[in-house]
């Protein structure tokens, strides 16, 4: 199934990058390809409150499809560590109508 398929079973929120692809190509290569894929992401959308609000969707529902499939803890572990961290940093970082944005999306 298609991410933006599953995704519309659970919320009207939808996906405007390629992050959940690219995420998905990286971790087929490696578990240090995935890490440098989220580098590279974060450097792009964290200057974009709306971007930054997806990628932390994605973290969060990446970690979830790995916790689901039998021997990829270390994946899941990666993308829940991932998901913390750019979750923080969006709660600390963003202000006003954009925290509002990403607390009402991601809740």
């Amino acid at each position: 199934m298609v991410y933006e398929q599953w995704l519309s079973n659970f919320t009207d929120w939808r996906p405007v990058t390629t992050a959940w692809r690219d995420f998905s190509i990286a971790e087929s290569i490696s578990e240090q390809e995935t890490k440098e894929t989220y580098e590279r992401l974060l450097k792009k959308m964290k200057k974009d409150y709306k971007l930054l609000t997806e990628l932390v969707m994605i973290l969060n529902h990446k970690s979830f499809q790995h916790s689901e499939i039998p021997g990829h803890n270390r994946l899941c572990e990666l993308y829940s560590n991932l998901f913390a961290s750019t979750y923080d940093y969006a709660c600390n970082t963003l202000k006003g109508d954009e925290l509002d944005y990403f607390l009402t999306v991601t809740d």
